[in-house]
């Protein structure tokens, strides 16, 4: 308990939104790392080492990775100040 003189300041923390932060960045990432793997597919006569479906999806994949990462990392929580002297 303390005196009401003794305070000078009372916060509360928000709720955090990490999963709606991953999902975002999930769905974020994804889409450029598709954009990005049909850009770069092997167009008809190039070499082909590996197939345009794999090359698209690893893209695609790593896209949605580093997306999700990067919406984790986001902080969007806080402190809201509810009183001050």
């Amino acid at each position: 308990m303390f005196d009401r003189q003794q305070v000078s300041v009372v916060s509360v923390k928000k709720p955090g939104h990490r999963t709606r932060n991953a999902l975002i960045g999930l769905a974020a990432g994804a889409g450029i790392g598709l954009g990005i793997g049909i850009a770069t597919r092997a167009k008809p006569g190039q070499l082909k080492i590996v197939s345009n479906g794999a090359v698209v999806a690893g893209v695609t994949a790593a896209g949605a990775l580093a997306g999700t990462i990067v919406g984790i990392a986001i902080p969007t929580s806080g402190w809201r100040e509810i009183y001050r002297k």
